[in-house]
């Protein structure tokens, strides 16, 4: 859904929302650096018409037609994350639906970390959507299927 109007301390935002996977609604701003992500982030993620559940709230800057920068207010976290997959994913397409970008879309994280949206838009159908990251093994372990 394009264009939702939002107020946030008496002033009204103009929103774009999507579900991939989780609720996200974006704004698109000129300057990222001076978004205050908590102070908007959470009345957004708690405002009426999401209600009952909520959004996360991300807030992006065009760089150019391939390239945006994100910063997300994470509900669950109830504050700003690094780096949001679904945030990304959600602020790439949003941006192709405005005319803004065009696949596929570099996403700068605040946490440094570069994700790539690949996605086939006609008009406002999107398919064959591709989130390309860094991977990280984390843990391994083994599992004793013997055991009792």
């Amino acid at each position: 859904k394009l264009d939702v109007p939002i107020e946030i301390h008496g002033e009204t935002f103009s929103l774009h929302c999507l579900n991939t996977g989780v609720p996200h609604a974006v704004y698109f701003t000129p300057d990222l650096e001076s978004v205050p992500i908590f102070e908007w982030g959470r009345p957004i993620r708690f405002d009426p018409c999401f209600q009952p559940a909520g959004t996360n709230a991300d807030f992006v800057q065009i760089s150019d037609r391939h390239n945006i920068l994100i910063r997300t207010y994470e509900r669950g976290v109830e504050n700003e994350t690094m780096a949001c997959g679904t945030g990304a994913v959600a602020s790439a397409i949003l941006s192709a639906c405005k005319g803004l970008t065009e696949s596929p879309v570099k996403v700068k994280t605040q946490g440094g970390e570069d994700l790539i949206v690949y996605f086939h838009l006609d008009g406002q159908e999107v398919r064959d959507v591709f989130l390309e990251g860094e991977t990280v093994l984390v843990y391994s372990g083994e599992i004793n299927t013997t055991a009792k």
